[in-house]
């Protein structure tokens, strides 16, 4: 769901058959308040996100008046966002995240963002839920190795 108030994501959330871990609520002031301080400390990254979570078509005209930066931005804007799961008979399973992200880069021109791992379970009394738990990671660097169903 997409809402512009928190309190109506409040009520949102609170209501029957919504699931916390399959369903989404986003407050666009929120979104909006976040991609203000990200592009403040990291110039760029809000383009980047804002173009792969938004849908754009080419126009088909090619004006070669047009400035190289933005052919860029269009081609840019023109990116998706895939996500999979890395099966064992992958070659990317056992290969550590930089190594993945270079070949991924060098033979489809994709760019891996994050991996989305389970977490390994806890006995922890205070834990009902029978719901496996993630974390995201967030390209932490070379000594992550990619595992068969990390996603």
């Amino acid at each position: 769901a997409q809402v512009l108030s928190s309190d109506t994501r409040d009520r949102i959330v609170q209501m029957p058959g919504w699931d916390r871990i399959q369903d989404v609520c986003l407050v666009i002031g929120e979104l909006t308040a976040a991609m203000i301080a990200m592009s403040s400390l990291h110039r760029g990254v809000a383009t980047m996100v804002l173009n792969l979570v938004s849908h754009t078509t080419q126009n088909g005209s090619d004006d070669s008046k047009t400035e190289e930066w933005f052919r860029l931005y269009q081609e840019g804007s023109l990116q998706e966002i895939y996500h999979c799961s890395i099966p064992s008979r992958s070659e990317l399973c056992g290969m550590e995240m930089v190594e993945a992200a270079h070949h991924l880069l060098q033979q489809f021109r994709m760019l891996l963002l994050a991996v989305k791992r389970e977490e390994e379970s806890k006995s922890d009394s205070n834990s009902h839920s029978k719901q496996p738990r993630y974390r995201l990671v967030l390209f932490p660097g070379s000594e992550t190795i990619l595992n068969e169903g990390d996603r």
